[in-house]
């Protein structure tokens, strides 16, 4: 099964004829049937009936479409992430801190910061030293807050103020 006969699939099903499925895709209507019928041997089940020269949707290819549907919500979330980081970088700022920077330092910094970048989305996971050094050095966060106390193998740490914290970024962090 490939992208192009789920495209044909899809478009049948949202025009509801192969004819008008055609003028869509700008193909023949011919070869929007031959693709039905392919998908169909492939698949191993009817997604038409077949009366009186028209397609009807079988209950298998209404079962099918919905999931063929979610695919494609799937796929405009990724033209959308592109889009998002095409304009405006990575779109997406992960951030790990210590409670205790999470009621005061982070919120006024994170309200500058979303002033000035809107677009970018923020996740913010509070957690303990060790777990935050872990998580940064795995890339699962862009960078931390945190206190100094805890081995700063594996990431870049740099102290940011007179408080004990520092600011942990993975190795080779843009």
């Amino acid at each position: 099964m490939d992208f192009r006969q789920i495209e044909i699939f899809k478009t049948v099903m949202v025009c509801g004829t192969t004819s008008r499925a055609a003028e869509v895709l700008r193909i023949s209507q011919p070869a929007v049937s031959k693709t039905i019928k392919q998908l169909e041997s492939l698949i191993g089940f009817s997604l038409f009936n077949r009366v009186k020269g028209r397609l009807i949707p079988s209950p298998e290819g209404q079962l099918f479409f919905r999931e063929v549907e979610n695919s494609f919500i799937g796929l405009a979330r990724l033209r959308s992430a592109a889009a998002r980081i095409h304009d405006f970088g990575s779109g997406d700022l992960r951030i790990a801190c210590l409670s205790a920077f999470s009621t005061n330092l982070l919120p006024q910094a994170l309200q500058k910061f979303q002033h000035s970048h809107p677009n970018i989305a923020v996740t913010l996971q509070v957690s303990g030293s060790s777990r935050i050094r872990d998580l940064v050095a795995a890339g699962q966060f862009d960078l931390a807050l945190t206190s100094d106390e805890i081995d700063t193998t594996g990431v870049e740490a740099i102290p940011y103020a007179k408080p004990r914290a520092a600011l942990a970024l993975y190795p080779g962090h843009p």
